[in-house]
């Protein structure tokens, strides 16, 4: 691809993944002959358990959420949007944050899923301006940089979800996330009264 193009953020995504998964990759790359990426993965005896998925497998879904995902890049929105969907949960994608205000018009929205580095602006921002209208709103920011592990402090306390992130991860990080402002509006209201 051009030098210009791209955010270089592909090739540690897989690295990611495959080394989450106990395995490795190798890179072979020539000038005028192309790149070859290799990845090795453990075998799987093939049944999948509870452990396996992070999800309990004969247990419904506990809560179904319509979830705002504000991701600039088209495959990773199409891929969280699935992951979503996996999870049981409504996806509603917009690959600009201009379009989430719309979104957020359209229904009800329990959690925003948000990349942290758009254009024009930041999931940090992107938040800011919707809670003005829903304070409590809740949300996640999707981050594919690696920080010194202070990310929910610069956030305001937020989660941050680090990519790439596995079903697993992502359902516990919705969980914690809700069970967190669910805490939150409590106190909240017990303020008020």
């Amino acid at each position: 691809k051009p030098v210009d193009r791209g955010t270089g953020l592909g090739l540690s995504q897989i690295f990611g993944y495959v080394r989450q998964s106990g395995g490795t990759v190798t890179v072979d790359s020539a000038v005028g002959v192309g790149t070859t990426v290799s990845l090795y993965l453990p075998p799987h005896d093939g049944v999948v358990t509870a452990d396996d998925a992070g999800l309990p497998m004969d247990e419904p879904h506990a809560s179904r959420l319509r979830i705002l995902v504000v991701e600039d890049d088209r495959r990773v929105l199409a891929s969280t949007v699935d992951a979503l969907s996996e999870l049981g949960h409504t996806a509603i994608a917009c690959n600009h944050p201009d379009l989430a205000r719309a979104a957020m018009a359209s229904g009800t929205i329990d959690l925003i899923l948000s990349d942290v580095l758009m254009p024009g602006t930041t999931g940090p921002e992107l938040v800011a301006r919707l809670r003005r209208e829903r304070p409590m709103l809740r949300s996640i920011y999707a981050t594919g940089y690696v920080g010194d592990g202070h990310e929910a402090e610069a956030f305001g306390g937020d989660v941050v979800l680090r990519k790439p992130f596995t079903l697993a991860s992502l359902a516990d990080t919705i969980a914690r996330t809700m069970a967190q402002r669910d805490t939150m509006a409590t106190l909240v209201t017990a303020d008020a009264a």
